[in-house]
């Protein structure tokens, strides 16, 4: 299963140049998750607002 997904990542992906605030962010939103007291739904949805926004603080063009 890990080769074959290893296979399907796109070649175009890259890491975010902020992957590190990225990692912070994903245990901030999914730590809850994982406890369960937190919701999968929301938990991407503030993350990827979390990104986004972090993104366009720091000068980069984010594609939405």
């Amino acid at each position: 299963m890990l080769a074959q997904s290893a296979l399907d990542v796109k070649e175009s992906f890259v890491f975010p140049p902020f992957w590190g605030y990225a990692m912070t962010a994903f245990g901030d939103e999914f730590g809850p998750v994982f406890q369960g007291s937190g919701k999968l739904d929301d938990a991407v949805a503030k993350w990827q607002s979390k990104l986004v926004d972090y993104g366009k603080q720091q000068g980069f063009t984010v594609k939405e």
